[in-house]
């Protein structure tokens, strides 16, 4: 089977190894994998619209620690359907910026008060039972990523720009450059990484897959500087969410003809990865 073509053995669909023969491993280690945060105890640490509406009209200030928060359930190919959920972001400090001291949010401090005894037990806390366990990343959340849920169906990639945190049932990447992020994005959404994806990572029970941080670093991106004259720019943001995922989607579409290329397939190739 020449190769970066598509063949059939043992009725099993295979992809040539030299067509995946790209930057391997190393795009990962440019860029960056994590995992989202463990509270120890959801129940006092996230929280609805409700609850954070009325500890900031309790004490303003509250408004500070409490962030937007996604779960692997919310996370969904090409887009984020966020819950209007909320974390209580007393973290234990990171970089140069100290711990939370929950004493100067009364109100919060009221709220994880009573779940005390439960916040004491938990093996996943700060300095103080109030505190998040230490997350030396704390600062990419507030960054541009890509976020995936662990366990997933097929490849379910979403680009999100703006702060944006997530428990440990979802990852998050975060690249250089806002063009790297662009590109790994268009890439890690292709069919050709959704069909490969489906034959390295491990399945389920239910017969889903599990995206792990290792089977996502393992899939074979090739350089962005290979690209660079193959790819169309992906289309800006709207600020309108259903316009938004439209256009994102389109021109996704329009770069995945353009990926078959990069990756040395043909359109008969693209036609089987489709059918798959």
């Amino acid at each position: 089977m020449p190769a970066g073509r598509l063949g059939f053995r043992g009725g099993q669909l295979l992809l040539c190894r030299p067509c995946l023969a790209s930057d391997g491993v190393a795009w990962s280690r440019r860029n960056s994998i994590y995992r989202g945060l463990v509270t120890g105890l959801n129940k006092a640490f996230i929280i609805g619209n409700e609850t954070k509406e009325a500890l900031i009209r309790e004490d303003p200030r509250s408004a500070e620690i409490l962030k937007p928060l996604v779960r692997g359930r919310d996370v969904h190919a090409y887009r984020v359907n966020w819950a209007g959920l909320w974390l209580i972001d007393t973290h234990n400090g990171y970089g140069s910026t100290p711990a939370v001291n929950v004493e100067a949010y009364p109100a919060v401090r009221r709220h994880l008060g009573g779940f005390l005894p439960a916040l004491a037990r938990r093996q996943d806390k700060g300095d103080t039972p109030y505190n998040l366990r230490s997350c030396a990343y704390h600062e990419e959340f507030e960054k541009p990523k890509i976020l995936w849920p662990e366990i997933s169906d097929e490849a379910a990639f979403a680009l999100c720009r703006q702060e944006m945190f997530c428990n440990n049932k979802v990852y998050l990447l975060t690249a250089p450059s806002p063009d790297d992020l662009d590109y790994l994005f268009s890439v890690l959404s292709s069919d050709v990484v959704r069909w490969y994806g489906r034959q390295i990572t491990v399945t389920t029970g239910a017969g889903a897959h599990s995206w792990f941080k290792y089977s996502v670093a393992a899939l074979p991106i090739p350089p962005r500087a290979a690209a660079a004259e193959i790819l169309p720019p992906l289309a800006p943001p709207r600020r309108d969410g259903v316009a938004r995922r439209n256009e994102c989607r389109g021109a996704l579409d329009e770069r995945k003809a353009a990926i078959v290329k990069l990756y040395g397939l043909t359109s008969q190739d693209a036609t089987l990865l489709d059918l798959r």
